[in-house]
């Protein structure tokens, strides 16, 4: 009988080391299963974000034009200008900008304009045909007495707070 003692511990030795190799090279297969699957939910949750912004980008493309048409960007801005009847005092070009596959064409405006002008202005802007992004606006209330000096009309605004305007605007379009 101790003849068959030594043999029968040795093979269950070597049954439960061999079961606990197994065991740990499942185990870690297991553990780097589980680290995919996590990496896999969040390229699902990154790719989930993606869509819904080309869903809500595709909602912008028929404003977007195809090419840089600084014409109709310039019409587009003295229409909106000549309809809310604010006083333009300049506009000039800045330099265009390319970001992501689009392109903007950029303007800097001066006006002098009432509050109420300023918001239809703003609002006109951007219900346009094309896609208007307003970049930067400053304001700065000025004294009436300031509007004679070859300015504007002082009267056209009767009681109303009266404004200079800074507007740095770009039309956006598809590279």
């Amino acid at each position: 009988m101790k003849n068959v003692v030594a043999p029968v511990i040795l093979i269950i030795l070597l049954g439960a080391l061999t079961a606990n190799s197994i065991h740990q090279a499942q185990a870690k297969k297991i553990k780097t299963a589980k680290a995919r699957i996590s990496e896999e939910k969040k390229k699902q949750a990154i790719l989930g974000k993606i869509k819904g912004i080309e869903e809500k980008l595709k909602e912008y493309n028929p404003h977007l034009s195809n090419n840089a048409d600084t014409n109709q960007f310039l019409e587009t801005i003295n229409k909106i200008i000549s309809d809310t009847e604010i006083d333009l005092v300049s506009i000039r070009p800045l330099s265009s900008r390319e970001q992501a596959g689009y392109g903007f064409l950029c303007v800097s405006l001066k006006a002098i304009c009432a509050y109420h002008q300023l918001g239809d202005f703003i609002s006109k802007l951007e219900s346009s045909k094309i896609f208007i992004k307003v970049d930067d606006i400053k304001l700065k209330l000025i004294e009436k007495t300031r509007l004679g000096i070859g300015r504007a009309d002082v009267s056209k605004y009767g009681d109303s707070a009266v404004a200079e305007l800074v507007l740095k605007i770009s039309a956006v379009y598809k590279k």
